[in-house]
């Protein structure tokens, strides 16, 4: 599972995440709530077997029954013959909070030295606009984030439940940004924990590993 999917953390409460652009509150305790559930039973592949296969391809390939994955898979999902018509969306899981995920959007850039900013300019208003984003929508490519385009999105795939995706930007985070410990501690989360999958280290060291790298990684922060 990647970084971006695994943010349904959120179902715990914001605090039990641990994610904001000036503090962090996070315990080994409050790490272990969030992962313990995906490796107690055993049910998930080995740690090795998907850093050999992403577990996004071996959905695809019709070895996995489930996985944690966004809206932004969706067209990559429909793609395999082997799975269309057996597999469809459901909401994320509740938690003690209820149900949370992570919310974020695409940006366009110009570069400041281009040969041609007016055009840039200009086609990057068009990208912002209600016909990019109705024409973003009808392709299935992404959710748009133009107010009243959503709708076309869905029904660019009927057969699939699409609709859940816009309904859970209900209980949606904004994805964390602007802070400078956000990099270092979102990549070295992964680092660690990689290590606890592959059982190098059990789950509560790499728990308590977390929480004093992102305690840390806010403190230098400051």
């Amino acid at each position: 599972m990647g970084n971006e999917a695994d943010l349904f953390k959120y179902r715990l409460g914001r605090k039990a995440a641990g994610i904001s652009l000036d503090r962090i509150e996070i315990t080994a305790q409050q790490h272990l709530e969030h992962i313990g559930f995906k490796i107690l039973d055993k049910a998930s592949p080995t740690h090795q077997q998907m850093t050999d296969t992403d577990s996004v391809e071996m959905f695809k390939s019709g070895k996995l029954a489930m996985i944690f994955d966004g809206s932004w898979d969706n067209s990559n999902l429909a793609s395999s013959d082997i799975i269309k018509g057996k597999y469809n969306w459901a909401p994320l899981p509740k938690g003690k909070a209820g149900r949370g995920n992570i919310i974020n959007g695409l940006g366009n850039v110009m570069s400041a030295k281009g040969k041609h900013k007016e055009e840039s300019w200009q086609f990057l208003k068009f990208l912002g606009s209600k016909e990019a984003a109705e024409i973003t929508a009808e392709i299935g490519a992404a959710i748009p984030a133009f107010k009243g385009t959503q709708d076309a999105w869905v029904k660019s795939k009927p057969d699939l439940n699409l609709q859940v995706f816009i309904d859970q930007a209900a209980d949606a985070t904004p994805y964390p940004s602007g802070s400078k410990s956000y990099p270092v501690w979102f990549a070295k989360e992964s680092e660690i924990m990689s290590q606890a999958w592959g059982g190098a280290i059990s789950i509560e060291e790499g728990a308590k590993k977390v929480a004093e790298m992102m305690n840390q990684a806010i403190a230098d922060a400051k």
